[in-house]
Order: structure tokens, then sequence, then C-alpha cells
């Protein structure tokens, strides 16, 4: 895995612990689009 995959992977991971982890449903939604956000950033980085 190289270095940008393992840095989107890390934050990713973070996120979601993030998410699971909180109480307020406003915050959640932000978590949420952040990973979303994150995701589709590393999809179009990965591709050819």
């Amino acid at each position: 895995m190289d270095e940008l995959s393992l840095s989107f992977t890390r934050e990713l991971t973070k996120l979601v612990d993030d998410y699971f982890k909180c109480n307020d449903e406003k915050i959640k939604d932000q978590i949420h689009s952040d990973i979303v956000l994150l995701t589709e950033a590393f999809m179009i980085c990965d591709a050819p």
C-alpha cells in the first residue's frame, strides 16, 4: 500500500471510530459528511 493510500486509510479509520463514539447527532452528521468526502477523494486519487 503506498503512502497516500495509507494516509487515507488512517484518517478514514479515525473518522469511523469518532462516528461510532459520538452521541451528538449534529456532530455525527458532520463526521459522516467528512467520511463521504474522504472516500470520494480517495476514489478520485486511486482512479487510473
